[in-house]
C-alpha cells in the first residue's frame, strides 16, 4: 500500500513537469527565430517605430534615422533580390540586416545574448511580417512632370553607373580612363531649379552622401542631396603612415594614372573644395584609424592663390598635432602646370618617371609653410 500511495503521490508532481515543459516547447516554437527575424519588411518596421519616409530622389528608401537625431535623411533602407532587407546609417556608418538593427536600437553589440534579445524586443512588435515584394522608393517625377523636392539650385533626378559617351569622352580628354573612372565615379542627372532645364555630369560622392559633379562643359556643379563635404577613401595599404590629399577628384584620378594604380595604396582625402581644408584636418585627427597611424599628410593642391592659402591653412591645423605636413605641388609647377591633371595632360609619357621619382618635401610648422609660399610658390600666368 505504501508503494501504491507513492505513484499517486508522484503523479500531480509528473504532469506538472510534462506540461510545463510542452508549454516552453510552445513558447519556443511561437517565438521569432534568426531566418524569419531576417525576413522582417524593415520598411514596415521603421513605420511602427513612427518613421517616415522621406522624399529623397536617390536609390533606395531614406528615413530620418532613428537610431540619432538629425535634420537631413541619412538613414538609407533597401531590398536585396532575395527579398531581404538591410540597412546603413551614412551618419554613424552601422548598418546590416534587421537584426543589426534591433540590436542597435536596444544598445546591444553583437554576440549570441544580444541576438537573443533582439529577437526578443522584434517579437514583441505586432503586425511586422515578410514582404513579399520590393517596395518602390520615392522618385523624382518623369521628364515633363519634375517638380524640385529641395529649395536649393539644383535637384537630383538620378544617379548611376558611368557610360555616357559624352562624358567619357570628356574624360579621356583629361588623361582619365573609362575603366578607372567607372571604378570611383557615377552619372548623375539633375534639374536646375532655376532655368528648369536638365543636366547630366561625371558624379562623385562625398562622405555625407553628396554628389560632387562635373559636367562635360566642364562646370563643377553640387548637388545637394547631402551637405557639402570632403570625399574619403580608404587605401589599400594596412596602418598607412601618409594620407594623400587632393582639391578635386579629377586630380586624384589623374594621380592613379601617373602613378599606374587601379586603387590608391595610401588613404585619401578628396577636399571637394578648398574651403574644407579644417573639414579634412578633423576628420584625420578624429578619426581613430587614422589618427594611430596617419604621421604625414601630402598634398597635391592647385598651382594658385587658392591652392597657397589651403596649404596654408593646413599647416596651421597640423602644427599642434604634431602631423608632417608634405607637399608635391613643385613637381608640376616646375612644368608650368595648374595642377596635377594639367601636367598629366601636357607632359609626355615617357618624361612622367620624374613625377613617381621625385621626393616630397615636408614641412612640420606653419613657420616652414610660410618659407614655401616666399620660396617655392610659382603661380602659373
Amino acid at each position: 500500500m505504501k508503494v501504491d500511495k507513492l505513484k499517486i503521490s508522484t503523479r500531480p508532481r509528473f504532469f506538472f513537469l510534462i506540461s510545463k515543459a510542452f508549454f516552453e516547447l510552445c513558447l519556443f516554437w511561437k517565438s521569432m527565430n534568426v531566418a524569419q527575424a531576417k525576413q522582417i519588411d524593415l520598411p514596415s518596421l521603421l513605420a511602427q517605430l513612427g518613421c517616415q519616409q522621406q522624399p529623397v530622389t536617390r536609390q533606395g528608401l531614406w528615413y530620418l534615422s532613428p537610431l540619432r537625431d538629425e535634420d537631413t535623411p541619412s538613414f538609407k533602407v533597401w531590398q536585396l533580390p532575395s527579398g531581404l532587407w538591410c540597412w546603413k546609417d551614412f551618419g554613424s556608418g552601422e548598418g546590416g540586416n534587421v537584426i543589426a538593427f534591433a540590436n542597435c536600437m536596444i544598445g546591444k553589440e553583437t554576440s549570441d545574448k544580444a541576438i537573443s534579445d533582439a529577437l526578443k524586443w522584434l517579437d514583441r512588435l505586432n503586425g511586422v511580417r515578410v514582404a513579399q515584394a520590393p517596395v518602390k522608393a520615392i522618385t523624382a517625377p518623369k521628364s515633363g512632370q519634375i517638380k524640385a523636392i529641395q529649395s536649393d539650385r539644383f535637384t537630383l533626378i538620378d544617379n548611376k553607373r558611368l557610360t555616357n559617351p559624352q562624358l567619357l569622352g570628356y574624360l579621356d580628354e583629361r588623361g582619365i580612363p573609362a575603366k578607372l573612372a567607372q571604378g570611383f565615379c557615377g552619372q548623375a542627372n539633375y534639374l536646375d531649379n532655376q532655368s528648369k532645364k536638365k543636366f547630366y555630369g561625371v558624379s562623385f560622392p562625398n562622405i555625407d552622401g553628396g554628389l560632387e559633379i562635373r559636367a562635360a562643359t566642364a562646370y563643377k556643379h553640387h548637388v545637394n542631396t547631402g551637405a557639402k563635404n570632403i570625399s574619403f577613401i580608404p587605401g589599400q595599404k594596412k596602418e598607412a603612415q601618409s594620407l594623400h590629399l587632393f582639391e578635386g577628384f579629377i586630380d586624384f584620378l589623374s594621380y592613379l594614372v601617373l602613378t599606374g594604380q587601379e586603387k590608391p595604396q595610401n588613404p585619401v582625402i578628396v577636399l571637394n573644395s578648398t574651403a574644407f581644408a579644417a573639414q579634412a584636418a578633423n576628420y584625420i585627427i578624429s578619426n581613430p584609424a587614422l589618427a594611430e597611424t596617419v604621421k604625414s599628410v601630402i598634398t597635391y593642391f592647385d598651382n594658385d592663390d587658392a591652392g597657397q592659402k589651403a596649404f596654408d591653412r593646413m599647416a596651421e591645423l597640423f602644427e599642434p598635432t604634431g602631423h608632417q605636413l608634405g607637399d608635391c605641388s613643385y613637381i608640376y609647377q616646375d612644368q608650368n602646370c595648374h595642377d596635377l591633371n594639367d601636367y598629366l595632360k601636357n607632359v609626355p609619357t615617357e618624361n612622367r618617371t620624374a613625377f613617381i621619382k621625385s621626393p616630397v618635401k615636408f614641412f612640420d610648422s606653419s613657420a616652414t609653410a610660410a618659407h614655401r609660399r616666399t620660396q617655392d610658390y610659382k603661380p602659373k600666368i
